[in-house]
Protein backbone atom coordinates (compact mmCIF):
# COMPACT_ATOMS: atom_id res chain seq x y z
CA UNK A 1 0.00 0.00 0.00
CA UNK A 2 2.84 2.29 0.80
CA UNK A 3 4.02 2.01 -2.97
CA UNK A 4 0.71 2.73 -4.32
CA UNK A 5 0.70 5.85 -1.68
CA UNK A 6 4.23 7.12 -3.00
CA UNK A 7 3.30 6.73 -6.65
CA UNK A 8 0.03 9.00 -6.04
CA UNK A 9 2.45 11.73 -3.66
CA UNK A 10 0.59 10.98 -0.63
CA UNK A 11 1.19 10.36 3.51
CA UNK A 12 -0.64 7.78 5.65
CA UNK A 13 -2.55 10.31 7.06
CA UNK A 14 -3.90 11.08 3.42
CA UNK A 15 -4.81 7.26 3.26
CA UNK A 16 -7.11 7.49 6.11
CA UNK A 17 -8.59 11.01 4.94
CA UNK A 18 -9.72 9.79 1.50
CA UNK A 19 -12.00 7.36 3.16
CA UNK A 20 -13.22 9.60 6.23
CA UNK A 21 -13.55 12.50 3.76
CA UNK A 22 -15.88 9.55 0.78
CA UNK A 23 -17.61 8.91 3.66
CA UNK A 24 -18.26 12.83 5.41
CA UNK A 25 -18.96 13.52 1.71
CA UNK A 26 -21.62 11.42 1.65
CA UNK A 27 -23.19 12.34 4.87
CA UNK A 28 -23.14 15.68 3.47
CA UNK A 29 -24.51 14.85 0.34
CA UNK A 30 -27.70 12.61 1.73
CA UNK A 31 -28.24 15.56 5.06
CA UNK A 32 -28.31 18.60 1.83
CA UNK A 33 -30.54 16.41 -0.15
CA UNK A 34 -33.14 15.60 2.73
CA UNK A 35 -33.58 19.39 3.30
CA UNK A 36 -32.44 21.12 0.05
CA UNK A 37 -32.27 18.77 -2.70
CA UNK A 38 -35.82 16.67 -2.09
CA UNK A 39 -38.11 19.86 -1.55
CA UNK A 40 -36.51 21.56 -4.89
CA UNK A 41 -37.47 17.67 -6.15
CA UNK A 42 -40.82 17.77 -4.86
CA UNK A 43 -41.08 21.24 -6.38
CA UNK A 44 -40.22 20.70 -9.39
CA UNK A 45 -42.09 17.61 -9.71
CA UNK A 46 -45.05 19.04 -8.53
CA UNK A 47 -44.58 22.22 -11.06
CA UNK A 48 -44.45 19.57 -14.08
CA UNK A 49 -47.55 17.07 -12.30
CA UNK A 50 -49.55 21.06 -12.52
CA UNK A 51 -48.60 21.86 -15.97
CA UNK A 52 -48.81 18.21 -17.60
CA UNK A 53 -52.05 18.24 -15.64
CA UNK A 54 -53.40 21.67 -16.96
CA UNK A 55 -52.00 20.52 -20.28
CA UNK A 56 -54.20 17.24 -20.03
CA UNK A 57 -57.13 19.75 -19.09
CA UNK A 58 -57.13 21.83 -21.70
CA UNK A 59 -56.75 19.29 -23.67
CA UNK A 60 -59.73 17.70 -22.34
CA UNK A 61 -61.66 21.40 -22.19
CA UNK A 62 -60.52 21.69 -25.78
CA UNK A 63 -62.11 18.53 -26.62
CA UNK A 64 -65.10 19.49 -25.07
CA UNK A 65 -65.24 22.47 -26.84
CA UNK A 66 -65.26 21.22 -30.30
CA UNK A 67 -67.61 19.18 -28.83
CA UNK A 68 -70.25 21.50 -28.08
CA UNK A 69 -69.57 23.63 -31.67
CA UNK A 70 -70.07 20.66 -33.19
CA UNK A 71 -73.18 19.86 -31.49
CA UNK A 72 -74.00 23.29 -32.32
CA UNK A 73 -73.53 23.59 -35.78
CA UNK A 74 -75.49 20.43 -36.32
CA UNK A 75 -78.26 21.94 -34.33
CA UNK A 76 -78.01 25.43 -36.44
CA UNK A 77 -78.56 23.28 -39.80
CA UNK A 78 -80.64 21.40 -38.47
CA UNK A 79 -82.73 24.73 -37.43
CA UNK A 80 -82.26 25.74 -41.02
CA UNK A 81 -83.15 23.04 -42.49
CA UNK A 82 -86.52 23.24 -40.81
CA UNK A 83 -86.57 27.01 -41.09
CA UNK A 84 -86.41 26.32 -45.00
CA UNK A 85 -89.25 23.94 -45.16
CA UNK A 86 -91.46 26.01 -42.94
CA UNK A 87 -90.41 28.71 -45.47
CA UNK A 88 -91.37 26.52 -48.20
CA UNK A 89 -95.00 25.62 -46.63
CA UNK A 90 -95.88 28.99 -45.96
CA UNK A 91 -94.83 30.19 -49.77
CA UNK A 92 -96.96 26.87 -51.37
CA UNK A 93 -99.64 27.85 -49.16
CA UNK A 94 -99.17 31.48 -50.34
CA UNK A 95 -99.39 30.34 -53.83
CA UNK A 96 -102.50 28.31 -53.15
CA UNK A 97 -104.46 31.12 -51.46
CA UNK A 98 -103.15 33.33 -54.39
CA UNK A 99 -104.27 31.13 -57.14
CA UNK A 100 -107.66 30.65 -55.26
CA UNK A 101 -108.00 34.34 -54.97
CA UNK A 102 -107.47 34.79 -58.88
CA UNK A 103 -109.67 32.16 -59.81
CA UNK A 104 -112.30 33.43 -57.83
CA UNK A 105 -111.50 36.57 -59.41
CA UNK A 106 -111.43 35.60 -62.32
CA UNK A 107 -114.83 34.11 -61.64
CA UNK A 108 -116.17 36.96 -60.43
CA UNK A 109 -115.19 39.01 -63.64
CA UNK A 110 -116.71 36.53 -65.77
CA UNK A 111 -119.90 37.22 -64.40
CA UNK A 112 -119.95 40.90 -64.28
CA UNK A 113 -118.73 40.78 -68.10
CA UNK A 114 -121.81 38.55 -68.53
CA UNK A 115 -123.78 40.50 -66.93
CA UNK A 116 -122.75 43.88 -68.38
CA UNK A 117 -122.42 42.09 -71.81
CA UNK A 118 -126.60 41.20 -71.48
CA UNK A 119 -127.22 44.90 -70.02
CA UNK A 120 -125.15 46.32 -73.62
CA UNK A 121 -127.07 43.47 -75.52
CA UNK A 122 -130.85 45.15 -73.93
CA UNK A 123 -129.31 48.71 -74.76
CA UNK A 124 -128.06 47.87 -77.88
CA UNK A 125 -131.73 46.21 -78.50
CA UNK A 126 -133.79 49.01 -77.48
CA UNK A 127 -131.37 51.68 -79.25
CA UNK A 128 -131.86 49.82 -82.64
CA UNK A 129 -135.82 49.65 -82.27
CA UNK A 130 -135.97 53.36 -81.09
CA UNK A 131 -133.50 54.16 -84.33
CA UNK A 132 -136.05 51.52 -86.82
CA UNK A 133 -139.02 53.27 -85.28
CA UNK A 134 -137.35 56.95 -85.69
CA UNK A 135 -136.54 55.81 -88.69
CA UNK A 136 -139.84 54.44 -89.81
CA UNK A 137 -141.08 57.41 -88.59
CA UNK A 138 -139.27 59.50 -90.72
CA UNK A 139 -139.61 57.43 -93.72
CA UNK A 140 -143.74 57.89 -92.95
CA UNK A 141 -143.57 61.11 -92.86
CA UNK A 142 -140.86 61.77 -96.03
CA UNK A 143 -143.41 59.86 -98.14
CA UNK A 144 -146.36 61.12 -96.74
CA UNK A 145 -144.60 65.02 -97.72
CA UNK A 146 -143.95 63.15 -101.36
CA UNK A 147 -147.70 62.23 -101.91
CA UNK A 148 -148.59 65.49 -100.41
CA UNK A 149 -146.69 68.29 -100.96
CA UNK A 150 -147.12 71.54 -99.27
CA UNK A 151 -146.71 74.91 -99.36
CA UNK A 152 -144.18 75.78 -96.52
CA UNK A 153 -141.46 73.03 -97.77
CA UNK A 154 -141.28 75.08 -101.15
CA UNK A 155 -139.54 78.02 -101.04
CA UNK A 156 -140.25 81.14 -103.79
CA UNK A 157 -137.88 82.70 -105.67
Amino acid sequence: MSSLLETFSLTEADAVMIPLGTVLFFCLYRALSLKFFAPLVDLIEDREQRTTGAELSSRSLQEKAQEVRNAIEVRTLISEAEAQTARKQILDSARQEVISIISAAEKTAAAILQEKRAELDGEYERIREHTISSVEEIAYAVATRLREPSDEFFSVH
